[in-house]
């Protein structure tokens, strides 16, 4: 397990809160893994408030450069897998 992945997510945050001004991130959760090749990935789950229609569709396409990019300025090469959830279909998932 990682020992920064404190300031990992603070650093994504950062980035998805930039590019997603038209929406309120509810909560932006990142679980560090490694694919089948052995390579360190981030899973980043952002929860939003809204509709899936309301988030900015080129931010969508260049939302894991962005990332990826702001991670590896700041020494981190783990490359981030991004899904979005609205914050309804949270509350939807977490209760079932």
């Amino acid at each position: 397990m990682r020992d920064d992945m404190d300031r990992i997510e603070t650093l994504i945050r950062s980035r998805i809160e930039e590019d997603f001004t038209n929406v309120p991130i509810v909560r932006v959760d990142v679980k560090p893994d490694t694919d089948e090749d052995g390579e360190d990935i981030l899973w980043v789950r952002v929860i939003f408030d809204g509709q899936p229609a309301d988030l900015d569709r080129r931010a969508l396409v260049n939302s894991p450069r962005r990332v990826f990019e702001l991670l590896a300025s700041n020494g981190i090469d783990d490359f981030p897998i991004i899904s979005f959830a609205t914050a309804a279909d949270e509350r939807l998932r977490i209760r079932n």
